[in-house]
């Protein structure tokens, strides 16, 4: 009968650990846990409490990337909706973002208004009544 000597196996498993980023997450916790200005009571109830945090976090960040997201495909139908009406959408630096924001919004309803004003005018000539909003 043939085994791999435990130095491998040791070796190999470090890896997996370090691959899997539990060795990270272990580490961090235990910083955390050095970190504290008064001790723990209980040590593992502190490693039990606080492990769980990494997980909640990788859940907020996908839960705040799929959100970004969103926003980002809200954004560019807006942004086309801007150039259908002939208006040319603000360009974000981040730095004036608050202030870019009043303005889109601003011309985001003036391009409202001048698509609603176009239906309807559209709906005017078109000498449909039962179309027609109103007013």
């Amino acid at each position: 009968m043939s085994f791999k000597p435990i130095e491998p196996k040791r070796d190999e498993f470090r890896k997996y650990l370090e691959r899997s980023g539990t060795i990270e997450a272990l580490t961090q916790l235990f910083v955390k846990l050095f970190q504290e200005t008064e001790r723990p009571e209980n040590p593992m109830e502190f490693i039990r409490d606080n492990f769980g945090d990494s997980i909640l976090l990788q859940q907020q960040i996908k839960d705040l990337t799929w959100e970004v997201n969103e926003l980002k495909d809200e954004n560019k139908a807006l942004k086309e909706i801007l150039q259908k009406n002939g208006l040319d959408a603000p360009q974000t630096s981040g730095d004036n973002l608050q202030s870019q924001s009043a303005v889109s919004a601003v011309e985001m309803q003036e391009a409202i208004n001048k698509e609603n004003s176009k239906r309807s005018q559209n709906q005017k000539h078109s000498g449909s009544v039962d179309q027609q909003e109103p007013q």
